[in-house]
């Protein structure tokens, strides 16, 4: 094999193992994310994005070298396939479950604005007759 072919046979094969590493500390960021958001520690999951931005970007010249491979290199990205495909779902789970959890928050801050405004109403009607009870006495 011609040296140019062989560094460039190496070069990829170098860039799928380090998509694969990268894409493990990107679950490993995952499964820390999740125990956080499971225990509604939404600071320590906050506290994580961070992180998840700078994988990200490492990650993107990576994916140009994943996007530009042949059909003869893709047997050697499997692995960061497989990853990349379980990070997205995990992803996707995560999303959903802060979704819910705001959905649920603003439900919760709605209720309590109508009965905070039921209960500003009945105070003030009570309010003014006791003021007017207190005139006739």
């Amino acid at each position: 094999m011609p040296p140019d072919i062989a560094d460039a046979a190496a070069s990829a094969a170098a860039c799928a193992r380090a998509a694969e590493a990268v894409h493990r500390e990107i679950a490993a960021v995952y499964d820390a994310l999740e125990t956080h958001l499971a225990a509604a520690s939404w600071d320590d999951a906050a506290a994580l994005v961070p992180r998840l931005d700078a994988l990200e970007a490492d990650l993107r010249p990576l994916a140009d070298a994943r996007r530009l491979a042949t059909a003869d290199e893709a047997a050697r990205w499997a692995a960061a396939d497989a990853l990349a495909g379980a990070i997205e779902r995990r992803r996707a789970a995560a999303l959903r479950l802060t979704s819910a959890a705001r959905a649920a928050t603003a439900a919760r801050l709605g209720a309590l604005h109508a009965s905070r405004a039921s209960a500003a109403r009945y105070r003030s009607a009570c309010s003014e007759a006791a003021l007017f009870a207190s005139h006739r006495a």
